[in-house]
């Protein structure tokens, strides 16, 4: 009842979603390496599965086919707001995992000092990123500005406001 009206694709896609994200193996939510500190060493973290690629301790899979549920309804439920979202939101995390294959075809290129082969993953790794920013653009919840300011409105003073 989310989109305020039953939708069969939107529902299936929010099972396998309970599933996934939200069912993730891994502790806390799941993380983006378009977020990562730039290094050849960032899937060696606990929170990406110690190098192992696990996409966060879910089935990519599943993700993917959530996705393709929720984007197959476009038509009936585009004009919801809160579709919309969620269509942006899951189609980030999908880009999300998309960005650890990248990154590890970008680092196993650095590793074997193939510059061609690493200046053409790092530039198909960077406009994941500028693909990413744009889609997180069409949604407000996601921009930085509002964040910024609803912080700075938490300040009693001007002084507090420039700190936050």
């Amino acid at each position: 009842q989310r989109y305020g009206t039953d939708n069969a694709p939107a529902q299936a896609a929010w099972v396998l979603l309970k599933d996934t994200v939200y069912n993730s193996k891994v502790a806390g939510r799941p993380r983006s390496i378009f977020c990562e500190a730039p290094g050849a060493g960032v899937l060696k973290s606990p929170g990406y599965n110690h190098g192992k690629l696990s996409f966060n301790g879910y089935d990519h899979g599943n993700l993917v086919l959530a996705w393709r549920k929720l984007l197959s309804t476009a038509d009936h439920l585009g004009k919801i707001s809160t579709y919309r979202f969620d269509l942006t939101d899951v189609t980030r995390q999908v880009l999300d995992d998309l960005g650890l294959w990248q990154y590890q075809r970008m680092t196993a290129a650095l590793r074997t000092a193939h510059r061609e082969e690493f200046a053409r993953q790092s530039r198909l790794f960077l406009n994941m990123i500028l693909d990413q920013d744009k889609l997180l653009g069409t949604q407000s919840g996601f921009l930085l500005g509002q964040w910024l300011a609803a912080a700075e409105s938490l300040g009693n003073n001007a002084g507090e406001k420039a700190l936050l």
